[in-house]
């Protein structure tokens, strides 16, 4: 289904454009470069493409499903419902749908209608080892009920792929956590990690060396010499720190102020920043000196430019790509207005919340071992200090903790950091209703609460390498 032997995205873009050049009506063709283009987050391209798809073959389910996965990345509630229900209306067993139906609602806020679609996808295919995960995730368990036992079997069925196996591992882990079986959790945690390891390795050492070049790379001299490159507009908000540490939280809180849009983890600025490495053939961070400074005028232009289509009519908007802590140098030199937050949260407790948390496509490569994953949290602390001696002033720390133990004050510092006044539905962040997209997507829907300070103690006794890796 297209072109063979390809090195990058890019390029097997561009072959598979050509391909449909000579076949207009490939549908093979038109699928796979939708694809493509979805997994790379051109949400135009992928819409346009699927939809011609759908045009030459109305029944294709697959083709809706995927349209309707476009449309929920971009924030399009219903038309991504309507791709969705439309699939299943043409084949009511398509299970693919249910659960996608059930994952939106999820992300929109609804957890009784999460709950009952991803049931529904249970019910047609009771080995989907995926929705049992998202299930176990969706809900607080009481009792060692059916949904764990049904976990349980299947898990213990013989034959059973490696990634179903790992989806079970991380759904037994958090339920067995929500009845107090800790011993019983933490062994399907190490198990859910191992598995993930094993299906996408991980080069620890390469990205220790990323983050030591970024030290040595943006000293004082450098950023003193690209002052007047970037373009001063303060709309932008980066909220970052590692993931797990409360940049969901904070995002919530500022996005219920009617002056700012909470526009979620973008990959806008990694995609400039891959685009860069490309155009120059150098990589981060050297490919900020190796283009030319209008290059890096560009960028700021096109981030700019993305961020105005995600939302209109908002004075602030952020940006929770919480990695785009590798970022803040660029960020400094070409959006030198950009607000940076930065979330601190107890080493522990966020490390131990990375290593439960389920990543897609490998996500978070360092968590999946305890001993890499303080290795991990050292080097980044390191590099958050280096920001800290060069851009004095420039990043305001806010730690979770605090904003438990003393939410008013804390809201209201951050808030006046932003340049924003007090509204009183920041305090209220757990009632607005927006979509949201990552592993909090369900706690930042309720009040805050303490429970989730100082949890990895009932594990204490399995994390002793995080413990050793830490200090």
């Amino acid at each position: 289904m297209g072109p063979k032997n390809i090195s990058t995205p890019l390029q097997q873009l561009a072959q598979l454009e050509q391909a449909l050049v000579a076949q207009p009506n490939n549908i093979r063709l038109i699928k796979t470069l939708a694809e493509l283009q979805r997994r790379m987050q051109r949400w135009s391209d992928a819409a346009a493409n699927f939809r011609r798809a759908i045009e030459l073959r109305p029944d294709d389910i697959d083709s809706l499903n995927r349209l309707g996965l476009v449309f929920r990345a971009q924030r399009r509630f219903d038309d991504a419902e309507r791709c969705y229900r439309r699939a299943i209306t043409i084949e009511p067993r398509f299970v693919d749908a249910h659960y996608n139906l059930g994952a939106l609602w999820i992300d929109e806020g609804d957890p009784s209608a999460g709950e009952k679609h991803l049931r529904d996808a249970l019910a047609l295919k009771p080995n989907f080892a995926g929705a049992h995960r998202t299930l176990a995730k969706l809900i607080t368990h009481r009792t060692h009920d059916d949904d764990i036992k049904n976990m349980e079997r299947l898990y213990a069925t013989d034959g059973l792929a490696d990634e179903d196996r790992m989806h079970l591992c991380y759904g037994l882990g958090k339920s067995l956590e929500d009845i107090g079986e800790y011993a019983k959790s933490f062994r399907y945690l190490e198990e859910a990690n191992r598995l993930m390891r094993s299906q996408w390795p991980y080069d620890l050492d390469a990205e220790l060396a990323m983050l030591d070049r970024c030290i040595d790379f943006f000293d004082q001299a450098l950023i003193d010499n690209t002052a007047r490159i970037g373009i001063e507009d303060d709309a932008p908000v980066f909220i970052t720190g590692m993931p797990r540490s409360g940049t969901s939280l904070i995002e919530q809180i500022l996005a219920s102020h009617p002056s700012v849009f909470g526009a979620g983890e973008l990959d806008t600025l990694p995609n400039l920043r891959f685009q860069l490495e490309v155009a120059t053939g150098t990589p981060f961070p050297e490919c900020v000196t190796a283009a030319p400074p209008h290059a890096l005028t560009e960028m700021a232009t096109r981030y700019l430019g993305a961020l105005a289509s995600e939302c209109a009519g908002f004075e602030y908007i952020t940006d929770k790509l919480p990695h785009n802590f590798l970022h803040i140098g660029l960020i400094s030199i070409i959006l030198p207005q950009a607000k940076i937050i930065h979330c601190v949260r107890d080493p522990m407790d966020t490390c131990f919340s990375l290593y439960k948390s389920y990543f897609p496509g490998g996500g978070q490569g360092y968590s999946n071992n305890l001993t890499d994953l303080g290795t991990y949290y050292r080097k980044y602390t390191k590099l958050m200090a280096h920001w800290q001696r060069q851009l004095p002033g420039r990043i305001y720390f806010i730690r979770y903790e605090d904003v438990v133990s003393n939410a008013e004050a804390e809201i209201r510092n951050l808030l006046d950091h932003c340049g924003v006044q007090f509204d009183p539905r920041c305090l209220d962040f757990h009632k607005t209703e927006r979509s949201i997209r990552t592993n909090s997507s369900i706690q930042v829907r309720q009040p805050l609460y303490g429970d989730s300070v100082r949890r990895w103690k009932h594990y204490e006794r399995y994390l002793h390498p995080l413990e050793e890796s830490l200090r």
